[in-house]
């Protein structure tokens, strides 16, 4: 009886270990996405001293989180440099702090994971996203859903990507999936709030099945969910070649294929690259 206290100590120890890394893995990355661009990057943008300015303002603004200021200043200088990646980047940044993606909340969330049981990636971003319990009210589904929507426009317009970009789409991409589902589901039940955790979710059906058959199409946003998948694969095979990724790499795999360990599947659970009706009911259901 002892060793197996013992033994489930141990493993619970493990999963705790497991959650800090791949929550402090996230905000590196995050961190190196809001901060990488230092001096000798923002040297060359343009001659004009005007924009380097501006540009340097709403680092700035970003850096202290205040969100809506960085993104007025940001989108200007948009609209004036089109296709700018750092520009696109910083803008990314911002909409997805609006949102309440950033450092300050994944380091405050550390503790409320370890207190869980679930290593998920929708536990994850609904207590990142949400109250200290995961919860968000209808409303505020919808204000968050806008906010990562932008990010991830943003990051669209760069030409030419590069990893920190795909992996910063990647992070957004579970995201939008996971608030997505959760508008989803309240739209389904008619509720007003939902815990946005496996639990949560799991827990407003009971022991019926979820059926989205008659939530309508633009909730479901499938085209974009899909797409939202792609990104969450290319992010995953960035991280796979990174030693640092490796964590958040297996996170996002569980979360995007399945978890035998746990009889979770995935949110494609045919493992088709396409998220459909079926796959949204199935993570739900099983």
């Amino acid at each position: 009886m002892m060793i197996r206290k013992r033994d489930r100590k141990i493993e619970s120890e493990n999963v705790i270990i497991q959650k800090i890394l791949i929550i402090l893995s996230i905000m590196l990355l995050i961190a190196s996405f809001t901060l990488g661009c230092d001096d000798s990057v923002l040297e060359g943008l343009a001659d004009d001293d005007s924009f380097e300015a501006k540009l340097e303002e709403a680092r700035i603004a970003l850096d202290k989180g205040e969100y809506s200021t960085a993104i007025n200043l940001l989108e200007a200088l948009n609209d004036a440099n089109p296709g700018n990646a750092t520009i696109q980047q910083y803008l990314s940044n911002a909409y997805a702090g609006l949102a309440g993606l950033d450092t300050f909340n994944l380091l405050t969330t550390i503790e409320t994971l370890d207190e869980t049981g679930n290593s998920g990636s929708i536990d994850m971003m609904g207590l990142i996203l949400g109250d200290r319990n995961g919860v968000l009210t209808a409303a505020q589904l919808q204000t968050k859903i806008e906010s990562i929507e932008n990010a991830i426009h943003a990051l669209e317009g760069i030409s030419s990507p590069n990893d920190d970009h795909r992996v910063q789409l990647g992070i957004l991409a579970v995201a939008h999936i996971a608030l997505t589902l959760g508008d989803i589901v309240v739209a389904d039940q008619g509720g007003t709030s939902v815990t946005l955790t496996e639990e949560g979710l799991d827990s407003q059906y009971g022991n019926q099945p979820a059926d989205f058959s008659d939530v309508d199409s633009d909730t479901q946003n499938l085209s974009e969910l899909t797409a939202d998948l792609g990104y969450l694969t290319e992010a995953i095979t960035v991280l796979d070649d990174s030693d640092e990724g490796n964590d958040l790499s297996q996170g996002f795999t569980k979360f995007k294929s399945g978890d035998s360990s746990r009889d979770k599947v995935g949110i494609d659970s045919d493992n088709n690259g396409i998220i459909s009706e079926t796959d949204l009911e199935n993570y739900i259901n099983n």
